[in-house]
């Protein structure tokens, strides 16, 4: 395999990779107009530790861990920007 088929395999997965994340950040504040109909606070520890052990079971675990706490980070911010 070349390098060229390898990136153009990348470019696929980052397609994907930013439409799921779309998907995600509009699910995201859905979430966040319920919380603030709801008073709840937007940080919800013990469900970001859950999201971050599953980061774990993975063989590249820091570099996702470390994608996820990004990810839960804006998240947070756009919740709050509600």
């Amino acid at each position: 395999m070349d390098i060229n088929t390898l990136r153009d395999q990348i470019d696929a997965l980052d397609d994907e990779l930013m439409q799921l994340l779309e998907e995600r950040f509009t699910i995201v504040e859905m979430i966040g107009q319920i919380k603030k109909r709801e008073k709840h606070g937007v940080l919800d520890v013990s469900r970001e530790e859950s999201i971050l052990n599953k980061a774990k079971e993975y063989s590249h675990n820091q570099a996702i861990s470390m994608i996820f706490k990004t990810l839960l980070s804006e998240s947070k911010s756009l919740q709050r920007k509600l």
